[in-house]
């Protein structure tokens, strides 16, 4: 038989340790997915915006399986949306609701046409223009 001498225990010991605290350090939690969360299409016209609060408070249409039309704010993190933006103009986001906090995505921001509907106006009150006529100017954010 085999004698196992104290110091070979002593470095068997050591390298279970390092084992088992190296497989503990790889189950240690991953950082937050920013594609988490539930997400639906937001359609709305800009009220006001604070782009040092990354704000911007939208009068928006009912979100199908969230919430009713109504007016309030939300975090949008994308600078460049707020360089272009104008209270009154319109826009269409992805609302993100993660952890019970939301928070706009994508946005895509046009402005208004004059005597156009309201967001929170009732169903069909909001047309979309035909196919083949002219569409008014806007700026576009980015690529999307």
């Amino acid at each position: 038989m085999w004698k196992i001498s104290y110091e070979n225990r002593l470095a068997r010991l050591a390298i279970l340790i390092l084992l088992v605290g190296t497989f503990l350090c790889g189950c240690a939690p991953s950082p937050p997915d920013p594609n988490r969360g539930q997400r639906y299409e937001l359609k709305g016209k800009i009220v006001s915006f604070d782009k040092a609060q990354q704000q911007v408070i939208v009068q928006h249409e009912a979100v199908p399986g969230f919430m009713e039309a109504m007016t309030m704010p939300f975090t949008l993190r994308e600078d460049s949306a707020f360089e272009v933006m104008r209270a009154g103009d319109l826009i269409q986001a992805t609302l993100v609701v993660d952890d019970e906090r939301t928070r706009l995505e994508n946005p895509i921001i046009t402005q208004a046409i004059e005597g156009a509907a309201s967001p929170a106006a009732p169903a069909g009150a909001l047309t979309e223009p035909e196919p083949g006529a002219p569409i008014p100017d806007a700026s576009l954010v980015n690529q999307d």
